[in-house]
């Protein structure tokens, strides 16, 4: 019985953890998968992990398995602000080179996005993927059961405070990776209005300047997308390496 109830709060943490987590938490990953995965990790982990010897009735271990949830959300979802910098600062350069127009949908991620965001999002979680990350965070999960043992997350709603921490900077890091394409704009901006003053009857903005925000927008793109890359890896690899400070919060020694 015990370990029944041990692999059921195990259970919860990790179904929390592979619902939020970039990429297994996408929508392109079938639910049959999402399921497979879960049950195998709980099935690797619930005799390794302490036993829980607690004695639980039906309310308490709804609470408990809530907690447990809550805590692998809170993991997962950590990670997934990072990538959301790479959301808005597709939206910042889209707009910036004259893409706003091509916007659309991106059900796999749940936002809006243009062709380049997507590429960009695309490349970020493969290099999230290829460096083995996604296994760092696995690795982060196990150790979590040894910190904050199950049936002893007493306040998870304490664990938010990570998530404010890391989203504070989301946009600086999206401004960050996007000024070269601010910078590049404005020195097209301040050409083309100092054409306009030289030939008074052309309309430089419409008939010349959009066209060339966009081709100088995407060759440049082109070369600061490895700088950015590696820069958003960078900010992922902190985030990751700030997850165990969700445990002293969780289990009461954050307040």
């Amino acid at each position: 019985m015990t370990i029944l109830l041990t692999a059921g709060l195990v259970l919860a943490r990790v179904l929390g953890l592979i619902m939020s987590m970039p990429v297994f938490g996408s929508r392109s990953i079938p639910n049959l998968a999402k399921a497979g995965l879960t049950l195998l990790l709980t099935a690797l982990l619930t005799p390794v992990v302490p036993q829980t010897e607690a004695t639980l009735g039906l309310g308490l271990l709804l609470v408990s398995m809530t907690s447990e949830l809550m805590l692998g959300v809170l993991m997962g979802g950590a990670l997934s602000l990072v990538f959301a910098s790479m959301a808005i600062m597709s939206g910042i350069v889209s707009t910036q080179i004259g893409q706003a127009a091509s916007m659309q949908f991106n059900p796999t991620m749940s936002f809006t996005s243009t062709p380049v965001g997507n590429l960009a999002m695309f490349l970020a979680l493969s290099i999230f993927l290829g460096s083995n990350s996604h296994l760092v965070v696995l690795e982060i999960l196990a150790e979590s059961f040894h910190a904050v043992p199950v049936d002893h997350v007493i306040n998870p709603i304490n664990g938010t405070k990570l998530w404010l921490e890391l989203g504070s900077g989301i946009f600086l890091i999206a401004l960050k990776m996007s000024i070269p394409m601010i910078f590049l704009v404005l020195l097209i901006n301040s050409f083309l209005a100092i054409l306009s003053k030289i030939a008074q009857t052309m309309n430089m903005f419409f008939s010349v300047g959009f066209i060339v925000s966009i081709y100088l927008g995407l060759i440049l793109f082109s070369f600061v997308l490895p700088n950015t890359l590696a820069y958003n890896h960078e900010v992922m690899n902190e985030a990751i390496m700030e997850l165990p400070k969700l445990f002293d919060l969780v289990g009461g020694d954050g307040g």
